[in-house]
């Protein structure tokens, strides 16, 4: 055989075995990610919750903070037409529901938390067989849903339903930087900035393959540390994280513990340490915010950055700046309620 030609056929014979790295195309996929709310807070069928499942297994996924669920499930099935009466749209939600091993709460804020309460009914008529739904989150989480929203005179208490000794929605406390095994990913918590404790989590894949999401949060250092490791490590797939208002606003958000766009990135310029920090202002213009997004962009080349929990008052001012900063090269995507991405 000519030597020409055993080349080729070795290349074919490596693409067929996994061609992505003989032939240098992307890595294959590990996350989907499915966005039930997006917005931060002031729309009630649209807030923060997310559903999240290894790529091509859509019997098993863990939910991510429960702003609106059921109002998501719907539009994102297609349940949302004249031709669905409100049982089948209900029974099309509960089928979704059934997947759902485990629930993560980023912090106590109503916003993120509605929906699951007020699905609990719902969720729950496929748990009286005795099947558990793990709630799960930092300890302050935690206890608002012992004192708050699985309590009386509020709701019902679900932690003893159908028994206290196996309820449908146990309550965990996940510790700080400890791996948990939830939904096919080893699941790690991070605190994060914000007028109450609220947490960002690393998920990561069998592979070693790796996505971060941060509930609200404002300037914040432990999980960026996490991340940069994975970031040089090439296993980080993709970062989700809020942008609440445009920088016009940067007081409000510092003092209620959010991010513009300016601020998002200096979080991504943690991230990469593209500039050291102290060389850096604390807060700063939109115009200065392009210029160190050219220099962050070069350490994001093969991340996606998916925004989400923009106030919809403030929308159209923080896509606007969005695309300023996309223009200097960062990798921004504007989350969609019921529009799945996949990495």
């Amino acid at each position: 055989m000519r030597p020409c030609m055993f080349l080729v056929v070795y290349l074919l014979i490596i693409g067929s075995a996994g061609g992505s790295i003989a032939f240098g195309g992307p890595p294959p996929v590990r996350f989907e990610l499915i966005p039930l709310g997006v917005f931060g807070g002031e729309v009630e069928s649209n807030s923060s919750c997310f559903l999240l499942r290894e790529a091509g297994n859509e019997e098993t996924a863990l939910m991510i903070d429960g702003g609106s669920p059921v109002s998501g499930i719907i539009k994102w099935k297609g349940l949302d037409s004249a031709n669905f009466t409100w049982s089948k749209r209900m029974a099309g939600v509960a089928d979704v529901l059934a997947t759902v091993q485990a629930i993560l709460i980023t912090h106590s804020h109503l916003d993120h938390n509605y929906g699951v309460v007020l699905k609990s009914p719902i969720h729950l008529s496929g748990k009286l067989a005795g099947t558990q739904t793990s709630i799960c989150g930092n300890e302050a989480t935690i206890q608002a849903y012992r004192d708050v929203y699985f309590s009386k005179p509020a709701w019902g208490n679900f932690t003893h339903v159908p028994s206290a000794e196996k309820p449908a929605f146990p309550l965990v406390v996940l510790e700080e930087e400890k791996p948990s095994k939830l939904g096919g990913f080893d699941v790690e918590l991070y605190p994060l900035a914000h007028p109450v404790p609220s947490s960002g989590f690393v998920f990561t894949a069998d592979d070693g393959s790796a996505f971060i999401h941060l509930g609200d949060t404002g300037r914040s250092k432990p999980i960026w540390k996490r991340g940069r490791n994975l970031l040089k490590s090439g296993k980080l797939r993709a970062v989700s994280l809020e942008v609440s208002f445009d920088t016009a606003k940067e007081p409000l958000a510092v003092r209620t513990g959010h991010l513009t766009p300016a601020s998002l990135v200096l979080e991504l310029n943690s991230l990469t340490g593209a500039i050291p920090t102290e060389d850096l202002p604390e807060e700063f213009e939109i115009v200065a915010a392009q210029d160190l997004a050219k220099a962050v962009a070069d350490h994001l080349r093969d991340v996606r950055i998916l925004i989400h929990h923009i106030k919809p008052t403030s929308y159209s001012k923080v896509v606007d700046e969005l695309d300023l900063l996309k223009k200097a090269g960062l990798p921004l995507e504007v989350l969609h309620q019921a529009r799945p991405v996949r990495f």
